[in-house]
């Protein structure tokens, strides 16, 4: 058939279909799609970045409330051309910019940012007058509809006034500069904007903490109501690895930084290959650097909270506890800014209590994408987060062993990557050796005048139970192996036993000697201890010379939720808190109480399994309670 005769789209694009991937390949969250436009205006060489966020009312569930209507960033960058801008908001158009390294890939930052989160976006940009700003729209629900197939030609229009006057004057460049507005976000942005604002102050703020933090740029966060201003924050370094001074760390540490570097920075050589303007593939070295950070000992020793005043609680659950959480990761930067934090690497040892202490940053600049697996929008890093997640599930000792496994020697392409996983993986766990050596100067420090200390709840819950056994045994009850055990044994060889078992836990020497002998001073018949466990066990019971004793695993949701109730109990005086750690820790101990009048070892052993099937799905259900409770 002639080809006059045929009529076929031969367009490689559907507008349409394009535009509705774009939508559906969303961010992670808004914050990271307003980080492409900030990505922009350092490429255009910015020094100032505003962010605007405005409310209006909203009926939402025939309640009056606010909700964000339109959000901008604006810039004092080199501005944009009409061409340019025709450019830049074209699918898969050409980057521009002038900065040498550009943090931008494909120049589709502006449409795959804008398309993901609102139906219209608004391009001012200006390089002689913001009086003469060239003007143009992507106007993403049109093109959703079908109606719109091609761009509009950049009209030449001032900047709107009610945009001026929001601009402070430090971030206000009359002769040059680009103004981006999001509005009409359908099911896209829905939360208040005081919700958003702290989320994304918090993500810009790690995302370009170096710039901020050398002062080549400097980033406003604005939110208003009715044309009033509500909020007006500069934008602080969020730093995960928090070595940065005037952070936004919570207080006590704002100022001073709350971690110390850890081991020596670690440069990593990769050889890749670029094509040159001759068509030639030729070979260039590019260099990846590791640094690490682990907590300073007086936060965890000392846990200050945001008062300054010394507190025995657990340092996570308090403001500059939660923010480490949050940090939590492996943050992977690109040219100076954060594509993302990996937590592919938390599995590897420690609960969460222990691996927000720590801290590592990989660095590299654009020419290692391909070797790391940088994705379009600046997302991911698939190979190193592959390299994390292979070595951890290999079954393998070691990590050199489970490289050499897959076949990977010193010759391949990948093995910098994994070389540089595996000794991101060495210093990390080394890092939590040492962190959990703190938490046992801490526990030694709040042991120390134990016996003036009013009594714990782990001293009630031991004594409630006692005085439930004496009276069952008063009633007639049969006396298991501990019972007798109990009544035979010299105190001298209790407290020794006790001492063992305690130091095979997590106590020193001299703490694991005065635990024992205030047990065996009381006369307690139960008694709680702590100590790493396997899998989802939540507790383990052993009969220690007549003393029943419950050890924790402190690697389980629920050790960090008894010390949060405890926390609450101690410093905060709630007695309902109390209540309930001591209830707890009694339940505990009638279940401890089963397991030892179960005679038979087969019995004995499918209630150890049942404990683990319900420490399993404890697991699932504790650290919602934790959230609901602010830890």
């Amino acid at each position: 058939m002639a080809e006059d005769q045929l009529e076929l789209d031969l367009a490689l694009v559907d507008p349409t279909a394009a535009v509705r991937a774009l939508r559906d390949a969303q961010y992670d969250n808004t914050g990271k799609a307003i980080a492409e436009l900030i990505d922009n205006s350092i490429d255009a060489k910015a020094t100032r970045v505003e962010l605007l966020i405005e409310e209006q009312k909203r009926l939402v569930k025939k309640r009056s409330r606010w909700r964000v209507s339109e959000i901008a960033v604006v810039d004092n960058g080199s501005g944009m051309t009409p061409t340019t801008l025709v450019d830049a908001l074209r699918i898969g158009g050409r980057r521009s910019g002038t900065r040498a390294h550009p943090i931008g890939k494909y120049g589709m930052g502006l449409p795959t940012a804008s398309a993901s989160q609102c139906l219209l976006a608004e391009v001012w940009t200006w390089q002689e007058s913001i009086e003469r700003a060239a003007h143009s729209i992507l106007n993403v629900g049109g093109i959703l509809d079908g109606h719109v197939k091609t761009q509009q030609i950049p009209d030449v229009i001032p900047v709107p006034k009610k945009w001026v006057d929001r601009i402070s004057e430090q971030g206000l460049d009359k002769q040059k500069g680009t103004l981006v507005v999001w509005s009409d976000f359908g099911d896209r942005v829905l939360s208040a904007a005081e919700t958003l604002f702290r989320q994304v102050e918090d993500e810009v703020g790690r995302t370009y903490r170096h710039f901020i933090n050398d002062r080549s740029l400097s980033i406003r966060m604005a939110r208003f109501r009715d044309d009033n201003l509500e909020a007006d924050n500069e934008v602080r370094p969020n730093d995960p690895l928090y070595l940065m001074s005037n952070s936004s760390t919570p207080t006590p540490w704002h100022e001073d930084p709350m971690f110390k570097e850890y081991d020596t920075p670690r440069q990593f050589a990769m050889e890749v290959e670029i094509r040159g303007s001759d068509g030639e593939l030729r070979t260039r070295e590019e260099v990846a650097e590791v640094r690490f950070s682990m907590v300073r000992p007086e936060v965890i020793i000392n846990n200050r909270d945001e008062h300054g005043t010394e507190r025995g609680g657990l340092p996570g659950r308090y403001p500059h506890g939660r923010s480490a959480g949050r940090n939590m990761g492996v943050s992977i930067v690109r040219a100076n800014r954060e594509l993302l934090l990996d937590r592919s690497f938390l599995p590897m040892g420690g609960g969460d209590q222990e691996n927000r202490w720590w801290g590592c940053e990989v660095l590299f600049e654009p020419g290692l994408d391909e070797a790391f697996g940088v994705d379009h929008n600046k997302q991911m890093a698939t190979r190193i987060s592959n390299a994390a997640k292979t070595l951890i599930n290999s079954p393998k000792r070691t990590d050199s062993d489970a490289i050499d496994d897959l076949g990977i020697d010193e010759d391949d392409p990948v093995y910098p990557v994994y070389d540089m996983v595996a000794h991101i993986r060495r210093t990390t766990r080394n890092m939590l050796n040492e962190i959990e050596q703190l938490f046992r100067q801490r526990r030694q420090r709040q042991n120390q005048n134990q016996d003036n200390a009013p009594v714990s709840p782990s001293q009630e819950a031991a004594r409630i139970a006692k005085e439930a056994r004496q009276e069952e045994l008063r009633d007639g009850a049969t006396p298991t192996e501990t019972d007798i055990e109990r009544d035979r044994t010299d105190p001298g060889a209790k407290k020794a036993a006790l001492t063992e078992y305690f130091e095979q836990g997590d106590l020193d020497p001299e703490t694991a000697d005065q635990y024992a002998s205030s047990i065996v001073a009381r006369d307690d018949w139960y008694a709680f201890s702590q100590r790493k466990l396997y899998g989802h066990q939540m507790f383990g019971v052993d009969n220690v010379n007549g003393v029943l004793v419950v050890s924790l695993n402190i690697n389980h949701e629920l050790f960090d939720f008894l010390e949060v109730l405890e926390d609450q109990s101690e410093d905060l005086g709630d007695p309902l808190a109390r209540r309930a750690a001591v209830a707890l820790r009694t339940l505990l101990l009638a279940w401890a109480r089963l397991q030892d009048e179960t005679a038979e070892n087969r019995d004995r052993a499918e209630l150890e399994h049942i404990a683990v099937q319900w420490g399993k799905h404890a697991r699932h259900f504790l650290p919602g309670i934790a959230k609901d409770m602010n830890v």
